[in-house]
This record gives structure tokens, C-alpha cells and sequence, in this order.
């Protein structure tokens, strides 16, 4: 049977969902590395073992942490969230370059200083991850974009990260998923947003950003997803053939 174990997913959804809520019912010590202020109604234990990064000074507590995960080994690690944590990592090269801006730096060299702290830091972190055989979740926003094509135009749920955090971060996740509000739904990825169910699309269409680098993964939306025990309803749901 498949599981998540040793597993990376990037999560991205509508805001208020519950994306936070869905990462916290993952197995086992859940570690929430948070870059936004957004965890009071995750449980307890969970709280007291939040990092906290500091979307200024926070860049080294999250390099400083790699030990503390080496030695709890977590089942889960979330990062909350992870467009967040790449501008700490933009503004710890800035204040130690004594730039205000990656553009200070003329040529392209601040960008590419950016692109290489967090390229290498987070590489040992997805390594750590894999290591101890724990799985790490990436929490997004959503964005709308606008495709066009020679005969069509039409609106796209994609990641919400700008350029070179794209480049950076997608390339990483074995599984890309997106978490909406839904009623309905079809093979062409058009979503009505209502309060009520929630959907789970772990796999994309032309108008949804979502994907698995395993193959035999067929399931494509999951809904309702269920509050109470969604990661049960989900292993359930890679493992149909």
C-alpha cells in the first residue's frame, strides 16, 4: 500500500479553507515551521512546538532548526508558508549584503545570491526530510491567472509564488495538490466556490495546478474531503487503481 511517508507535497489553496487544518491531522509529531501568524486552531501539543520565523530575522532560525528536526524526528513537517519563508531567506542575503533590495546589486548578482542561500539550505532540508523518513508539507497560496492561447482564453488556478521562488520551489514536491471550496466540478477543472464541502484535487487539469510524479496515482479530485480524519480518506484514494 502507498503512503505518504518520506513523501513532499505542496499545498496550495483558496484562502480560509483549511489548508493549516488539513496539514495538522497528518500522522504522528506534527512540526510546524511558520512564517505567518495563522496556527491557533491547531492542537495544543502542535502550538507548543511551532518555529516561528520571522519574515525579517527569521532565515537562520529555519537553517538553526535542521538539528532539532535531525534529533525529534517529526513524522510531519509543515512549512506555513513557503513563499514566506523564501523572502526571510530574501531579506537575511539583503541585510548581510546591506542592500534594501536583490536589485541592488546590479547584473542580476543579488537575485542570483537569493536564488543560491535558498537553493542550498532548502536542499538540506528536503534531504533531512527524506532522511528520517518524514513527510513535508508545503502550504501556498492560490492565484488566478489568465491564459491565452492562439484559439482560447481562459482563468487557471495556479501556486501563488512569484518567478524565481517558482523555479526554486516546484521542481521539488512529489505531489502538487490543491484544496478548494467546491460544489461540483468537472474534467475541465471548472470549480464553483461555495461554503460548504471542500475538494481535494490531486490531480490537475488545464485550469488547476495539482499533480503526482507517480504514475499509477488515478484518482483525481477528492470530495468532499472529510474534516475530521481527511489524511485516512486521502491514502485511500492514491491507493485506488
Amino acid at each position: 500500500m502507498k503512503t505518504l511517508a518520506g513523501s513532499c507535497i505542496l499545498l496550495h489553496g483558496t484562502p480560509k479553507v483549511g489548508k493549516t487544518q488539513v496539514a495538522s491531522k497528518f500522522p504522528g509529531k506534527v512540526q510546524f515551521i511558520a512564517t505567518e501568524p495563522s496556527h491557533k486552531f491547531i492542537p495544543e501539543d502542535q502550538r507548543k512546538r511551532k518555529i516561528d520565523i520571522d519574515p525579517i530575522d527569521g532565515w537562520a532560525d529555519f537553517v538553526k532548526c535542521f538539528t532539532m528536526i535531525e534529533t525529534t524526528r517529526p513524522k510531519t513537517v509543515v512549512i506555513d508558508t513557503i513563499i514566506g519563508l523564501y523572502r526571510a531567506c530574501s531579506e537575511w542575503v539583503c541585510k548581510k549584503n546591506r542592500w534594501t533590495h536583490p536589485s541592488d546589486d546590479g547584473h542580476g548578482k543579488g537575485w542570483d545570491a537569493v536564488r543560491r542561500e535558498f537553493y542550498v539550505q532548502f536542499s538540506k532540508f528536503a534531504f533531512l526530510c527524506a532522511k528520517i523518513n518524514a513527510t513535508s508539507i508545503w502550504i501556498a497560496h492560490t492565484k488566478v491567472e489568465t491564459i491565452e492561447t492562439a484559439t482560447s482564453r481562459y482563468e487557471k488556478l495556479a501556486i501563488d509564488l512569484p518567478g524565481q521562488a517558482r523555479a526554486l520551489i516546484t521542481p521539488v514536491p512529489d505531489h502538487i495538490w490543491f484544496l478548494t471550496y467546491a460544489d461540483g466540478g468537472d474534467d475541465a477543472g471548472q470549480v464553483k466556490l461555495v461554503n460548504s464541502a471542500r475538494a481535494l484535487w490531486i490531480s490537475g487539469t488545464d485550469r488547476i495546478e495539482a499533480g503526482s510524479r507517480d504514475p499509477s496515482i488515478v484518482t483525481t479530485v477528492i470530495k468532499p474531503l472529510k474534516k475530521k480524519d481527511p489524511y485516512s480518506q486521502i491514502i485511500k484514494a492514491i491507493n485506488e487503481t
